[in-house]
């Protein structure tokens, strides 16, 4: 890959870089982490289809038991922690 494409690829993504340390980071990994274990199980999805059909169901089913991950972590603050205006 010569240097141009690989800029011209880098060039289509942003980084957004955030404190590892940080609880919202956490609690959206153990959110992650939940619906791979609970949903995706063993990992076998198939197809997107099928990926959505039991995305939708476990999402349903969770949704019934009220599970809430309760960030307080607010867009204020991270841009102040990172040192972005905001």
């Amino acid at each position: 890959m010569g240097e141009d494409l690989a800029k011209q690829i880098s060039n289509r993504f942003e980084m957004h870089y955030t404190p590892v340390h940080a609880s919202w980071l956490n609690q959206t990994e153990i959110a992650i982490g939940i619906y791979l274990r609970q949903c995706l199980g063993d990992g076998h999805v198939g197809d997107i289809a099928n990926l959505k059909k039991k995305t939708a169901a476990w999402n349903k089913r969770a949704n019934k038991r009220g599970q809430i991950i309760r960030c307080r972590f607010t867009k204020t603050e991270a841009c102040r922690s990172m040192g972005h205006a905001h």
